[in-house]
């Protein structure tokens, strides 16, 4: 959880599990769901087919965070590995 932004989402395609502050929500296209600043929120993809959603972030700076965790893949098509702890931290 970053403190400093507020988070909008909207989904576009499939079926998203949006996690606020402990409460699970089910979106699927069209609702509008907001990751309030210092409020742990997470989405996970819950369909089966892939979603896509456009995410809203104010203030701005937030690229900088992608800035900072990039790295390159090798392989797109395949699945990404799952965090490491020390990759963790760094979030």
């Amino acid at each position: 959880m970053r403190r400093c932004e507020y988070k909008t989402f909207c989904v576009f395609e499939g079926a998203l599990e949006f996690v606020v502050d402990n409460y699970l929500f089910a979106a699927t296209v069209g609702p509008i769901l907001c990751g309030p600043m210092g409020i742990p929120h997470s989405f996970k993809d819950a369909g089966t087919v892939s979603s896509s959603m456009i995410t809203l972030v104010t203030p701005a700076g937030f690229e900088k965070f992608f800035e900072e965790v990039e790295e390159p893949v090798a392989d797109p098509s395949s699945p990404l590995p799952p965090p490491e702890p020390e990759d963790t931290g760094r979030l």
